[in-house]
């Protein structure tokens, strides 16, 4: 999966969570490494480097640039605290909150859906700017307004001519 989702959200709250408190400085580097190695994973949340070759703690120390004793020990803490939690299934470590912070990431996130939806948008504001250019072009009187925020045209209809005040109180009734 890796590029096709490349980025992990983290609490705000990360820095002072329980968890976090437990862990010394370099502990708390491989943390966030292993959250991030979790990201990159084939099966986002899990510790894989791919489908059936799990993360070791050696992997998340050279992420983090701790020794490996340090990575291994915030990897215990992690389990004792219930955020990582063992896959017997895949034989590997798995964020056990992940899909809490991290869901999976929708299609329209896609690099595709995303090229294609400003796609479209570029194709609307250059038609846009061609009926702009065009309207500009006609004599006022016959220039259609803009609708709002320029979206679709009206034409500009003259106001009909005020009614006499004689006719209109004759029409409606003259004030009493």
């Amino acid at each position: 999966m890796s590029g096709r989702f490349d980025r992990i959200m983290l609490a705000q709250r990360v820095c002072r969570s329980r968890t976090s408190r437990r862990l010394n400085d370099g502990e708390f580097r491989a943390y966030i490494a292993a959250l991030c190695l979790a990201g990159q994973s084939p099966v986002r949340g899990y510790l894989l480097v791919s489908e059936a070759v799990p993360v070791t703690t050696e992997d998340i120390a050279d992420e983090a640039g701790v020794e490996e004793a340090v990575a291994a020990s915030a990897v215990g803490k992690l389990l004792d605290l219930e955020t990582l939690g063992r896959d017997v299934e895949r034989d590997c470590l798995r964020f056990l909150n992940w899909d809490e912070y991290n869901p999976a990431p929708r299609p329209s996130d896609s690099r595709e859906a995303t090229r294609e939806r400003k796609r479209r948008q570029r194709e609307r504001e250059r038609e846009q700017k061609r009926v702009r250019e065009a309207a500009a072009k006609l004599p006022p009187t016959e220039q259609p307004q803009l609708g709002q925020h320029g979206s679709g045209l009206r034409r500009v209809e003259a106001a009909p001519a005020p009614v006499p005040a004689e006719e209109f109180d004759r029409v409606v009734g003259a004030p009493k």
